[in-house]
């Protein structure tokens, strides 16, 4: 009877041991980036009774569960490669930049480190799906240390005059790149052939920065004649189709692309799609309404940002982007099954489940905010009270314990 009392007694003392500590650990990680805290709970330990005429003290068993699955409060940051998970799901990190196991976390603290790899402030690095292997491996900013985009497209909006004379020419200049960022001149020039056709051809391209011819244009392709091509215009005033081979008779309704090869220069050939469905021969003058192209010229690396589907983005300060890789969010059946490891991260169990890795804001996963953190989801006047609550309760225990050493004193004191 006195030993059952002693076992129940220090069962007790060790629930409410346990929920100070728990209460402590939560308390000074209310400003961990990303933190989960620990809730221990109680449940009843009874042992066999022998007889409806005895009782024999059980005690009390401390159940200690993590609320992984309760989502912080976001809030924003400077740093636009700092991330938070809004909704379900964890963010793949390894302990090392070169591999290991997968490991799990809400810490988006992203920072890059001396070499460029994108770490957190625990010390584990972000991993994202290399668009061009398609595996997963850490997000690294300093391979990307510039960029330049050939023209791949060109368009242009005009009007040629319908009451022109035979003959008489219209140029358009469209501006253009190379692969490695040159800037190129394209001439294209439009000249009256008969009432209702103007043919197109483009001059020879030359180079922005030194003026120097660098290419001809081709038609299509490497293969391809001379650029070269009759437009035919509808009583509307509108384009009618194309005539590529100067037989008089439409053969197609898209002009053939303006193929440029190089000769004395390196870069990769360009091939120019021609949009020139705002062309139109209106009776009038001469009228160039806009002309636009893509591509850019060389352009350093200038930062990264994450969208909200997970893609991340390395901007240049010629104005354009390359995904560099896609943040994969994983999920688990069982969040809260997850084992918690030192550095405010997680590892797959059995009780979690296996994980299942989603694209941002798809199948369940929640989005991701770049520029912001997930703040600890820790309630400081709950944990105030709770670890009161846990100091009474622990007082009592002691209590008890004092009471059980009387009556067991006495219990000897008699018998001797």
């Amino acid at each position: 009877m006195l030993a059952g009392m002693l076992g129940s007694v220090i069962s007790g003392l060790n629930l409410n041991a346990q929920r100070v500590g728990s209460a402590a650990d939560n308390i000074v990680n209310s400003r961990t980036t990303g933190y989960k805290p620990t809730a221990v709970n109680s449940q009843t330990l009874v042992t066999s009774q022998t007889s409806i005429n005895s009782y024999s003290a059980g005690g009390v068993q401390p159940v200690s569960t993590q609320l992984i699955d309760v989502q912080g409060v976001l809030g924003v940051s400077t740093s636009s490669t700092d991330i938070a998970i809004s909704g379900n799901g964890f963010f793949v990190v390894k302990a090392s930049a070169n591999g290991g196991e997968s490991l799990y976390t809400r810490d988006g603290s992203f920072k890059p480190d001396s070499s460029g790899n994108l770490i957190n402030s625990s010390g584990y690095y972000l991993q994202a799906t290399n668009p061009q292997s398609g595996n997963l491996e850490t997000v690294n900013i300093n391979s990307y240390s510039g960029s330049a985009e050939a023209t791949t497209g060109a368009a242009i909006s005009a009007n040629l005059p319908a009451g022109s004379n035979v003959g008489d020419k219209f140029n358009v200049d469209v501006r253009a790149f190379d692969s490695q960022g040159g800037q190129l001149n394209v001439p294209v020039q439009f000249e009256k052939k008969s009432s209702s056709v103007f043919t197109i051809s483009v001059g020879n391209v030359t180079d922005n920065n030194s003026g120097n011819i660098v290419a001809g244009a081709l038609e299509g392709s490497a293969s391809g004649p001379t650029y070269s091509v009759d437009v035919f215009f509808a009583a509307n005033g509108s384009i009618d189709g194309y005539d590529t081979d100067s037989d008089g008779v439409i053969d197609t309704q898209n002009p053939p692309g303006i193929y440029l090869p190089f000769n004395l220069r390196q870069p990769e050939d360009v091939k120019i799609n021609l949009d020139l469905s705002g062309v139109t021969s209106f009776a009038g003058d001469f009228v160039i309404n806009s002309v636009g192209s893509d591509g850019a010229a060389y352009g350093s690396f200038s930062g990264v940002n994450i969208s909200s589907d997970g893609n991340v983005n390395a901007s240049f300060d010629n104005g354009q982007k390359r995904t560099i890789g896609k943040i994969q969010v994983a999920t688990f059946t069982n969040p809260n099954g997850l084992e918690a490891l030192s550095g405010n991260v997680f590892r797959a169990t059995d009780s979690s489940g296996n994980p299942s890795l989603k694209d941002a804001g798809s199948g369940g996963a929640g989005t991701v905010q770049g520029g912001s953190l997930e703040f600890s989801n820790t309630d400081i006047g709950s944990e105030f009270v709770n670890m009161i609550l846990a100091q009474n309760a622990y007082s009592a225990s002691l209590k008890a314990l004092g009471a059980a050493d009387d009556m067991t004193r006495e219990l000897v004191n008699s018998i001797a």
